[in-house]
């Protein structure tokens, strides 16, 4: 079957580079049908180079035929007729077509059978180099800070088992607190100073601040071993930092409180405020008393204790 076809190249011009696809517009008899799946190029003659010719793909709407073709080779071509066959019909393109085929390399380049070996030949822009290179310095400054933070972390808790006397949190703090209240006179003129607001208190300013730092102190160490607060060493927000990522529901009921007492104990000793017997006294009770309610919180927290947790809740 003879069919007369017309050609469209890109930009209307008969030039292509290898690869390059041009397209058939044929016109079928009436009633054709053409197997579209099976549709192929006949073996060329063999005078006629392998690849001149190139059939892609082809569509039927009614009595027309649309052919996708190519070339493969290099050169001139000139093609008289293109044999097609679906292996029922022979169909011969009898329009002849003229074109010219150029190669994609540039005219110094030499063809590569294989292309380029292991992808060392693709040209990647500098930007993807950037890109990959940013990719694996935030990917390894992330292994580097996790591994360094849990380096750190075991490091801290060593240090917690230094803590350790082989008593409870609670109890090692009162041994300690009773021991400041043996030392310092504030103590033993306790009653004095919460009705009267006496003055005449013998403990110089120094003594005092001592008083509050061991307080301090305890209290810190205390919060190390009962908690777990790996940073109790670190400044006030830190520690309560901690506190509230580690205990949530111990925070939410005393961690105001901490936080009001943390400030007191950065404010002593600072600046020109003078510390007063009843000011060092005030201070060491509330944290003996933010301790002991954390220990029972603690207590209930862990047995689940739902009442006593709203009765310490609403306790001061």
């Amino acid at each position: 079957m003879d069919l007369n076809c017309t050609y469209e190249f890109l930009n209307n011009q008969p030039k292509l580079t290898v690869g390059q696809l041009f397209q058939a517009h044929c016109q079928l008899p009436a009633g054709a049908v053409v197997d579209l799946a099976k549709l192929k190029i006949k073996p060329a003659a063999a005078e006629t180079k392998n690849y001149d010719i190139v059939f892609i793909k082809a569509a039927q709407g009614g009595d027309q035929l649309g052919l996708m073709l190519t070339s493969y080779t290099v050169g001139p071509k000139d093609i008289p007729n293109i044999v097609l066959t679906d292996d029922a019909q022979d169909y011969t393109i009898v329009s002849p077509v003229k074109f010219e085929v150029s190669s994609i390399l540039k005219p110094d380049e030499k063809p590569e059978m294989f292309g380029p070996i292991s992808g060392l030949g693709v040209v990647i822009p500098l930007f993807y180099w950037l890109l990959l290179a940013a990719v694996l310095f935030s990917l390894l400054s992330s292994v580097a800070v996790t591994v360094r933070a849990r380096m750190k972390r075991r490091k801290l808790l060593k240090r917690l088992e230094t803590l350790e006397d082989g008593t409870q949190p609670l109890p090692q703090f009162f041994t300690s607190y009773r021991k400041l209240q043996r030392e310092n006179a504030v103590f033993s003129a306790r009653s004095r100073l919460e009705s009267e607001g006496a003055d005449d208190v013998t403990q110089s300013p120094e003594d005092l601040l001592k008083l509050v730092k061991n307080v301090e102190a305890s209290m810190r160490v205390f919060l190390a071993r009962a908690f777990k607060i790996t940073l109790f060493e670190q400044p006030w927000n830190k520690v309560i930092s901690e506190l509230e990522d580690s205990h949530d529901l111990l925070y939410s009921v005393l961690g105001a409180e901490l936080s009001e007492l943390a400030s007191e104990f950065q404010k002593v000793g600072v600046g020109k405020n003078k510390l007063e017997p009843k000011d060092a006294m005030s201070i060491s009770e509330k944290a003996r008393k933010w301790i002991e309610r954390a220990d029972q919180l603690q207590a209930a927290i862990l047995a689940k204790d739902t009442q006593l947790i709203k009765r310490l809740r609403g306790a001061k």
